[in-house]
């Protein structure tokens, strides 16, 4: 192709939008490193036109994967060769031009899918790959003083986030320079108080920020240096930090990917600081919520300082603000820890107005399952809240040694009395989450009392429940549970209902030995009897 004149870039361009046609039509990865070769050559010296076109830019992407591939996989090593030798030259053109390139939109593509590409090749072909060309992009970004800049740029973002990760994999030195002048400009900030046009409180900046955070969980050196000009920033602007929580999204995230990252001492230090004072005002939150989960589900976090933040919480006003996965997550916690696990209890009974010696028993489940006031519940309406379920999944896990859980597992009885026959405990059985409340329950490593589980057994082969549900999933599985839970006697009448039903699920038959049942009646008998003879033993041991 020759082209000469003042249209001679449109020509180079409809030239490219031309050759995806080609390349599509190509059945030979072969055949389509002549057409990548032959195109390089044609838009020599014009390369960077074509990177910011919309179209071209896609073909540019092609050709770079296509080039790529085939220096690894080609048939011969000549054309391996000759396709790293394309890909490095279009590499090398783009990356001397990341300033300009990083900036567009359609550069920024080209020059994000090259260094994936480079990655790529890097951990392939190892030594016969050189690092050359992003060392070169990293000393030119550092030279034009342009990672700030680049950090806050909506599509230059993308890009330094690519180079962060080839970095991490191949040479955390060129970090260096990067963390130097995030470090550096959240210092100035500090400095000047530049609190509402902070790096930290921009979108696009904040991700790229957090992105670098994660990535640096391979170097805790450089991580904690900027998590420590992190943490130095909101403490200088604390009144801001909390009212920031509430609207940008951005300062919100930072907040909770640093802190996952906190060792206990820092953790500590940080909580009782920072957040215990308004912990309730950020837990009843749209985006503060978020930070205090976080905060209290981390696994650095030690049982005192979680202890007085439980005691700080207000169970009231965060179920009236409806952010009850701050309850569940401190539930959760409280049992990994088994640390103030009557003081969940008692909290939560306390919000939702729950008196145990409540003269209609049946209620006091009603309301834990809605997550509900015991005075405004409808007695005809069963609305399952999820977090209600997790949070109940979690109280059901806390050690048996606080006689109000056990008064209120026996409880559950009344609750099952009240609704045998109005579709309340079949609703309960299908839910994805209220299911596993019903399995937590007949789960013998919970403990729950053995009149609560057997009871809750009885009513579910009483009613004929087990027909109903069979053929839901969440109900395949608590039939699985409640199986496991019952004695010889039980697990005889569930497999006699379930042996009269057609398509029941095979995963579910092969549990509880529905075959065996149905076909080695006599066998099955004398393999259950063994089994309780077993535990009876094992009992007797113990």
């Amino acid at each position: 192709m020759n082209v000469r004149g003042r249209s001679e870039k449109e020509l180079v361009i409809k030239y490219v939008q031309c050759l995806q046609k080609h390349l599509n039509d190509s059945n030979s990865d072969e055949d389509k490193l002549l057409l990548c070769l032959n195109c390089l050559e044609e838009i020599k010296g014009k390369e960077l036109a074509v990177a910011i076109d919309a179209q071209c830019s896609k073909v540019l992407e092609s050709i770079s994967e296509i080039l790529a591939r085939v220096a690894v996989s080609g048939s011969t090593d000549e054309k391996r060769t000759n396709a790293l030798k394309g890909f490095n030259s279009l590499y090398s053109t783009m990356g001397w031009a990341v300033l300009s390139l990083a900036g567009d939109s359609f550069g920024s593509h080209i020059l994000e899918s090259l260094i994936s590409l480079s990655i790529d090749l890097k951990k392939t072909l190892d030594n016969k790959f050189e690092n050359t060309i992003i060392e070169g992009m990293f000393s030119m970004i550092q030279h034009d003083d342009s990672w700030i800049k680049m950090v806050q740029h909506f599509a230059a973002t993308h890009v330094i986030r690519k180079l962060v990760t080839f970095a991490i994999l191949y040479n955390k030195s060129l970090l260096n320079g990067l963390i130097n002048d995030l470090v550096n400009e959240i210092s100035t900030e500090i400095e000047f108080k530049k609190s509402h046009e902070s790096i930290l409180s921009s979108s696009s900046s904040a991700a790229t920020i957090c992105y670098i955070i994660d990535a640096l969980s391979a170097d805790k050196p450089l991580q904690s240096r900027l998590i420590g000009s992190i943490f130095n920033y909101y403490r200088e602007n604390l009144d801001n930090t909390i009212n920031y929580l509430y609207v940008k999204k951005s300062s919100n995230r930072i907040l909770e990917t640093s802190i996952a990252y906190l060792d206990t001492e820092h953790l500590d230090i940080i909580c009782n600081k920072w957040f215990i004072p308004y912990i309730n005002t950020i837990s009843t939150h749209d985006l503060g919520n978020f930070l205090a989960q976080k905060i209290i589900q981390s696994f650095q976090i030690s049982p005192s300082t979680f202890y007085t933040i439980l005691q700080a919480l207000s169970f009231h006003d965060i179920i009236n603000a409806t952010r009850g996965a701050v309850i569940w997550k401190t539930f959760s916690t409280a049992a990994r820890l088994s640390v103030g696990c009557k003081e969940c209890l008692d909290k939560l009974l306390t919000a939702l107005n729950i008196n145990l010696g409540e003269r209609d028993k049946h209620k006091i489940w009603h309301s834990l399952f809605q997550l509900k006031p015991i005075e405004l519940l409808d007695e005809t309406q069963l609305n399952i809240s999820q977090t209600a379920c997790s949070i109940l999944i979690a109280t059901i896990s806390f050690p048996k040694t606080d006689n109000k859980l056990l008064a209120l597992l026996k409880r559950f009885k009344s609750f099952l009395k009240s609704h045998k026959r109005d579709g309340f405990i079949e609703k309960l059985s299908t839910h994805s989450t209220a299911s596993r409340v019903l399995q937590a329950i007949v789960d013998p490593r919970n403990k729950c009392p053995p009149k609560v589980v057997n009871y809750l057994i009885n009513v579910f082969i009483s009613i004929g429940l087990i027909e109903k549900i069979y053929t839901n999933l969440n109900g395949s599985f608590l039939i699985c549970s409640i199986y496991q839970a019952s004695n010889s006697t039980l697990k005889g009448l569930i497999l006699k209902q379930l042996s009269t039903l057609d398509k029941v699920h095979p995963k579910l038959s092969t549990i509880v030995g529905l075959d065996d049942f149905k076909h080695k009646h006599k066998l099955w008998e004398k393999g259950v009897k063994e089994s309780e003879k077993a535990k009876k033993l094992f009992k007797d041991l113990l």
